[in-house]
């Protein structure tokens, strides 16, 4: 995204349709070691993305 973009990417949403929440979680902490940026569902996680934001930009 960042090549597209003069943004820095902060954070990941992944799709949790058809997803079980274990393979959600799962899915989630492939994606932070990957990438090293907090991933959530924002469908079910928006009251807490926002102080993961925060915590992970300072």
């Amino acid at each position: 995204m960042e090549l597209l973009s003069d943004r820095k990417v902060i954070a990941i949403s992944l799709n949790s349709e058809n997803l079980t929440k274990e393979q959600l979680e799962e899915e989630k902490e492939k994606l932070e070691a990957r990438f090293g940026l907090p991933v959530f569902d924002p469908l079910n996680e928006c009251s807490s993305v926002a102080k993961e934001i925060e915590a992970s930009t300072s």
